[in-house]
């Protein structure tokens, strides 16, 4: 873990960084980044896109209730687009 107070580290970063990741989440980037997953290796269906993307994005919890994958101290994985 970072150095710091552990108040701004557990609550103050993840805030900020979560707002960046939302606004991330609507950019050209992010529709790139999407299209570069669609088309990698020759076009994949949408069931399978979907997949990929379900995969990536979240994790089994407990009682096989799907939860969003964080990064380290709270901070979101950003979605990627949906086409």
């Amino acid at each position: 873990m970072s150095k710091g107070s552990k108040k701004i580290n557990e609550k103050v970063v993840p805030s900020l960084s979560n707002v960046a990741v939302k606004e991330f989440e609507k950019s050209v980037n992010n529709v790139n980044r999407s299209v570069m997953m669609l088309y990698r290796g020759g076009l994949m269906s949408n069931a399978k896109y979907n997949s990929v993307l379900s995969s990536l994005m979240y994790k089994t919890g407990v009682g096989s209730k799907k939860e969003r994958c964080r990064l380290s101290d709270g901070v979101l994985l950003p979605k990627t687009s949906t086409l």
